[in-house]
């Protein structure tokens, strides 16, 4: 039986050598995808209860990811939905992200390269464990979106940023450069632009070559 907007997303691996971390993740290509256009991208990332799960998981707990995938919001505005399935709790209470926090900045980095993404129109969003990872990559990662939807999530006030100790060798800093065009930085009324300009939820094409694809389980 085909799971309408569910089996319009694409499932792939992302193997993250900064970090030594392996990410499985959803991705939703717009249905008329012209790389000589220019999309934002929406970053939805899941709560601990669908930890560890096959790689759809994200996509059939709620309306979290696909909401923006369907068609209705795809008329209105074409974007890239992108939903990793993390095989472990990224951050709890402690407020104290594993490497999968750094690994997910860096594969934000990896499909905007990959595909026509605008690097100004890219939004975060996520529930519980995702919302406060999406409040720590604002924090870590100030110019990786330029807008954020949090969803039953917090981060302590003026709490700074910390990460648990990594491993030898392995580093949190991106794999591609941090936004290729943002050597030279928008003005603020074009951040703002972007911002009003958002997705809002209810309201194929060939895999990345840094990436793998998997079987749709």
């Amino acid at each position: 039986m085909k799971n309408l907007i569910v089996d319009d997303f694409q499932q792939f691996t992302f193997d993250d050598p900064a970090t030594g971390q392996t990410l499985k993740y959803n991705l939703f290509v717009p249905k008329h995808y012209n790389p000589r256009k220019s999309y934002p991208l929406v970053l939805f990332m899941h709560d601990a209860g669908v930890v560890n799960v096959a790689t759809k998981g994200p996509l059939v707990q709620g309306l979290g990811a696909v909401c923006w995938a369907s068609p209705e919001d795809q008329a209105r505005h074409e974007a890239f939905v992108l939903a990793p399935e993390y095989g472990s709790v990224v951050i709890d209470d402690t407020y104290l992200p594993s490497t999968l926090f750094d690994a997910t900045a860096n594969l934000v980095e990896s499909v905007t390269g990959q595909y026509s993404i605008d690097p100004n129109r890219r939004y975060t969003t996520g529930q519980s464990m995702g919302a406060m990872m999406s409040l720590g990559l604002n924090i870590k990662y100030p110019d990786l979106f330029a807008a954020a939807f949090i969803v039953a999530g917090q981060w302590p006030e003026a709490r700074r940023y910390r990460s648990r100790r990594r491993t030898s060798g392995s580093s949190s800093r991106p794999t591609t450069p941090r936004r290729t065009r943002a050597s030279r930085r928008s003005p603020r009324s074009s951040r703002n632009r972007a911002r009003r300009s958002a997705p809002r939820c209810g309201t194929g094409s060939p895999p990345p070559p840094s990436s793998r694809r998997t079987s749709a389980a």
